[in-house]
Formats: C-alpha cells, sequence, structure tokens
C-alpha cells in the first residue's frame, strides 16, 4: 500500500539575480533563467517546511509541480535540493548564489517552452531521497528545491513559474509517494 503526500511552498519561495544582486520574494512569479538583461541569471529556492517525513524513508516518488506563467527564449536548468538537512531562507543574492544542490539533479539541458497556466511536473526522486538519508535530516526540517541555470548568457531565456504570492494559480507543490508497508517479526 502506498502513501501520497503533498506539500505546498510557503511565502519564502523566491528567486535572485545575478547582476542587480536581488533577492526577490513577494512575487507572483519565480524565474527560471536569465532575468533580462545578458548574464543576469536567476536562481530559484522553493521552500518545504516542516516536512513530516522520517530519516532514511524510502521513497517511490517525488514530484515538484509548477504551474506557467510565461516562457520564452532557450533556458537550461539544474532542479535539485538544497544540500542541507534544514535549510532557512536566503536574504542575499551572496546568500543564494553559495547554496549548493544535491549530488543528484535533474539537468534539463534546454527546458521546453509552456503554455500559460499548465502544470509542469519535475522527477526529484533521487534528489529527495538524498536529503532523507543525510546524517542529519530529521522529522519536521525543511526541504528546498534550488533550481540553477546552467550557464545560458541569452537576455531573452527565462521560464516564469506562479509562486506562492500568485493569488489566481496553484503555487508550486511537492508530492512524495512512498511505501507505507512495514514488515511485522514472524511475516513469511
Amino acid at each position: 500500500m502506498t502513501t501520497t503526500v503533498t506539500f505546498d511552498t510557503t511565502t519564502n519561495d523566491l528567486y535572485g539575480r545575478d547582476l542587480s544582486s536581488l533577492i526577490v520574494s513577494a512575487s507572483a512569479a519565480l524565474n527560471f533563467g536569465t532575468d533580462g538583461t545578458p548574464n543576469n541569471r536567476t536562481r530559484v529556492w522553493i521552500p518545504f517546511t516542516s516536512v513530516p517525513l522520517p530519516k532514511n524513508l524510502s521513497i517511490i516518488s517525488a514530484t515538484l509541480k509548477m504551474w506557467s506563467d510565461q516562457s520564452f527564449g532557450t533556458v537550461g536548468q539544474h532542479l535539485a535540493c538544497e544540500a542541507q538537512d534544514n535549510p532557512s531562507a536566503p536574504t542575499t543574492w551572496a546568500d543564494l548564489s553559495t547554496r549548493v544542490q544535491t549530488t543528484a539533479k535533474l539537468t534539463i539541458a534546454s527546458m521546453p517552452m509552456y503554455a500559460g497556466d499548465t502544470e509542469i511536473t519535475f522527477d526529484l526522486t533521487t534528489s529527495v531521497q538524498e536529503i532523507l538519508n543525510r546524517a542529519g535530516w530529521v522529522y519536521g526540517n525543511t526541504l528546498a528545491i534550488l533550481s540553477v541555470d546552467d550557464g545560458n548568457t541569452n537576455a531573452s531565456a527565462v521560464r516564469r513559474f506562479y509562486s506562492f504570492d500568485d493569488v489566481n494559480f496553484l503555487m508550486p507543490k511537492l508530492e512524495i509517494v512512498f511505501d507505507n508497508f512495514v514488515p511485522r517479526s514472524g511475516m513469511v
């Protein structure tokens, strides 16, 4: 028997811009790729707080679900969890730009164009499993998704997804499926 749990992001979801050194946290959209100027690459941080999953839980799948807003240009991304046991929200670009992803990551060499208001899913199973297997992971920690661009310098290369702050569409969600069957002693 499997169990599916879904977590919503919080008001702390954000993105940062390289050249402007800004953290944008109260926006209706999360910008992936570049942000209007060549080399103005972005990083996106999406937290899921108080995750009630135990250490070393073996998961079947972990899917990040987002809803597209705008899409143009050629964008490449590396999506993964932040390699921390219980990360807190970054407050500056300097902080966000040094955050490290898990070894397991989803690399998208060319993120496709998405029609607006479309649900998009990303398989982050191996990255989430890596976090749950960390020595310092405990039930109730924050698990954060970190998106890092692939170095594209095209000014017209962005994917915008709705954030927690958009009131018209669904915020990013993390859906985790695990097998909740626990063998009892004496079972063959």
